[in-house]
């Protein structure tokens, strides 16, 4: 029997991505585009965890 897990849901996988998002932009200030691309998420969720962890203060996606 094949067991199959959908990793785009898979909270300990998305946590993973955040992490990586998140030092990213903390080490090398590259656009909220730049990151989500190379994470593999939107943008808007980079700028929803950024504003998490209080990295961003502005109302519109950084374009750093």
């Amino acid at each position: 029997m094949t067991i199959t897990i959908d990793l785009e849901k898979d909270p300990l996988y998305l946590q993973a991505k955040k992490e990586v998002a998140i030092n990213l932009y903390k080490t090398t200030r590259w656009s909220i585009e730049k990151i989500a691309q190379i994470v593999k998420v939107s943008p808007q969720r980079v700028e929803q965890w950024l504003r998490e962890e209080g990295l961003l203060k502005e109302d519109k996606i950084d374009n750093r």
